[in-house]
């Protein structure tokens, strides 16, 4: 299994969209080391936001998961349900949540890509969880 995270601030109309902060995308990191039981932790890389049919442009704070699957799972992380609890755990005890808006993120694909969202202060945290 990896872990990506992608961070972007966003508003209701936009067409552009600028990645968090360094200290925040940091932040955010930090949050998942924390709660997260896994190793040996992420690393943090501004990217530029990928193609899409909605023309957004921009850049985006993206965490990505060092290790593979074996490194990942262990006793609480057994399943793909199990990591994807314990992030959703995570990100809302720094009151991150689930809204309207988010469930558009949400999505399985038939590679084995799950992908969900979270807000918080304008900004938006897709995570996606490819299954190799």
């Amino acid at each position: 299994m990896m872990l990506s995270v992608g961070l972007s601030t966003h508003s209701a109309r936009a067409d552009t969209v600028v990645a968090l902060p360094k200290s925040e995308c940091r932040e955010v990191r930090h949050t998942l080391e924390k709660y997260v039981p896994i190793a040996p932790g992420f690393r943090q890389l501004d990217m530029k936001f990928p193609k899409n049919p909605e023309g957004i442009k921009g850049t985006l704070c993206r965490l990505v998961s060092v290790g593979t699957g074996i490194h990942m799972e262990n006793e609480q992380v057994r399943t793909l349900q199990d990591l994807q609890a314990h992030i959703r755990a995570a990100l809302k005890e720094e009151d991150w949540q689930e809204t309207e808006q988010t469930q558009r993120f949400s999505g399985k694909s038939s590679h084995g890509r799950h992908v969900f969202a979270m807000t918080r202060n304008n900004a938006i945290c897709v995570t996606t969880i490819p299954i190799r």
